[in-house]
């Protein structure tokens, strides 16, 4: 999730596990704790952008993590606050526990964490968009509002619980839509009679209203979308290529390997006059249903190098001025069921 979710979350967190002990304190270490596995994103000022992805969501989002550095910053959290009462244990246990609900809310997104590194599958559930302010904004006010109360008051412990209680039923609503989402559209690939290998679902930008879905065939994918205000289930489908065949002499390569890692196999290719682009399915499209079947958010660059593939990962599409209001205004349409 972004970084202002996970900062909400921790905060929530530290006033869980410490908040009678050290009040709004608690709230800023719940904070620094549920920043501290996206500081990963700090190795791109040590390594190029591709091998940087690579990382993300790596070691310091596994349980290892959690295991080895929640009695490290448990200690200091001890030293500072020890005259409040704050004991080892107590820091241990809040650090661990903002770490791992980090985690947790990460697995809920597509990206894909590796919970369990160094052991190479991530888990995604792909039943929350990354940037979602129904998830998140309820849950800062309520935090806002309680840092108004003692810290030993009844109040704000009740703020925080509604808080912890709203976004995770928000969280499990999304996967219960997302069932029902996926009945859906295993119904339209029957009715067209689409054969269809695996598919995967998952909500369109700041929602859980409008969903798209991957669905791969032998030789390529459709592509389609599905709001659960839409008043029938009539799909249409956009059909991708694969293309996987223009890998064939490069496939071995440690980059491109690296890549459809990454990809967790939800990808298709292109030929340019000068190299090979390997589209990723899962981050969509720029313009969603009125995009062009190559056009892509998320891209790899494969250029030929004497080492062998060199990987460029070019800036994901940015609304131009003027644009934004347009997109939003589209995809709001789209939410409510207007096709």
């Amino acid at each position: 999730m972004d970084s202002l979710s996970q900062i909400v979350l921790g905060a929530s967190v530290g006033e869980l596990t410490l908040g009678k002990k050290i009040g709004n304190k608690a709230l800023l270490w719940g904070a620094i704790a549920g920043t501290i596995p996206d500081l990963d994103v700090l190795s791109q000022f040590f390594m190029d952008d591709f091998l940087a992805l690579t990382y993300h969501r790596g070691f310091s989002h596994s349980l290892v993590f959690c295991l080895l550095f929640a009695p490290i910053l448990g200690l200091l959290i001890k030293k500072i606050h020890a005259k409040s009462g704050v004991t080892f244990k107590d820091g241990i246990i809040m650090s661990f526990w903002c770490f791992l609900t980090h985690i947790a809310l990460d697995c809920c997104t597509s990206w894909g964490t590796q919970v369990f590194w160094p052991f190479e599958p991530r888990l995604s559930t792909n039943s929350v968009f990354v940037v979602d302010p129904l998830y998140t904004l309820p849950f800062l006010i309520l935090l806002v509002v309680l840092m108004f109360f003692r810290k030993d008051s009844h109040t704000r412990r009740k703020l925080n619980m509604i808080g912890l209680y709203l976004s995770t039923a928000y969280l499990l609503m999304g996967m219960v839509i997302k069932s029902v989402v996926n009945d859906v559209f295993q119904g339209a690939f029957s009715k067209q009679e689409i054969p269809v290998v695996a598919f995967e679902t998952r909500p369109t930008p700041l929602n859980t209203i409008l969903w798209t879905a991957n669905a791969e065939v032998q030789d390529g994918y459709y592509l389609g979308f599905y709001s659960i205000l839409d008043t029938d289930e009539d799909i249409e489908f956009i059909y991708v290529p694969k293309r996987h065949e223009l890998l064939a002499e490069i496939r071995e390569d440690r980059n491109v390997q690296r890549v459809l890692n990454m990809t967790q196999g939800w990808y298709s290719v292109e030929q340019t006059d000068s190299c090979l682009v390997v589209n990723d399915l899962r981050f969509g499209q720029p313009n969603g249903w009125n995009s062009e079947p190559d056009d892509f958010v998320f891209q790899y660059v494969l250029q030929p190098s004497e080492n062998g593939i060199h990987v460029v990962v070019p800036d994901p599409p940015r609304p131009g001025k003027g644009e934004i209001e347009p997109l939003l205004a589209a995809l709001f349409d789209r939410i409510m069921g207007n096709k």
